[in-house]
């Protein structure tokens, strides 16, 4: 756009499926998920909070293999849906200590600091 025209939208480019017959002699292989990971810590310690799990492809459909199936890729499920105890500790930060020496390289100093 110029001046004060309205920029383009829209992709800058597209990609589509293409030559998705089997190559002759080539037999077709399907997509296969890999393990699910183990589950993540759980988000909170009581009253309800979440974990996940993930899995990747390992590999990939060709020759007209069917695509994978069987869910997503990540997996997110409740946890630790127990309930809070009644004394719940929240963080509290202590005062400040005392500054140190002013040093440097390991010297102290008086200026230049």
């Amino acid at each position: 756009s110029r001046g004060r025209g309205k920029p383009c939208s829209g992709a800058l480019h597209k990609v589509k499926s293409c030559n998705e017959d089997p190559c002759p002699g080539d037999n077709p292989t399907d997509c296969t998920w890999g393990p699910w990971s183990a589950w993540s810590a759980c988000t909170e310690q009581c009253g309800g909070g979440q974990h996940r799990k993930h899995r990747t492809i390992v590999l990939e459909p060709s020759n007209g293999g069917h695509p994978c199936t069987g869910g997503a890729a990540i997996a997110v499920a409740s946890c630790n849906e127990h309930e809070c105890p009644h004394e719940v500790v929240q963080c509290v930060w202590s005062d400040w200590t005392p500054w140190t020496e002013c040093k440097r390289l390991g010297r102290v100093v008086s200026c230049d600091g």
